[in-house]
C-alpha cells in the first residue's frame, strides 16, 4: 500500500501555471463574447417586440 509523504508535494512548473491562466484567460474571454451577443440579442428581440405593438396599435386605430 501507498503512503503519502509531503515528499510527494512538488510545486507547479512554469508551463503549468502558463497553462492554466491561458485556459483561463480563454474561458474568460468567450464568457463576454457571449454575453455581449446575449444583450445584443435581447435589444433586438425588445424591437421586434415594440414593432409588433406598434403594428397592432396601428390596425386598431384604423
Amino acid at each position: 500500500m501507498y503512503e503519502w509523504t509531503f515528499a510527494d508535494l512538488t510545486m507547479p512548473t512554469h508551463e503549468d501555471t502558463t497553462m492554466t491562466r491561458l485556459i483561463a484567460l480563454t474561458l474568460l474571454t468567450l464568457f463576454c463574447v457571449s454575453l455581449l451577443a446575449g444583450c445584443n440579442t435581447m435589444r433586438g428581440a425588445g424591437e421586434d417586440i415594440q414593432q409588433g405593438g406598434q403594428a397592432i396599435e396601428d390596425a386598431a386605430d384604423s
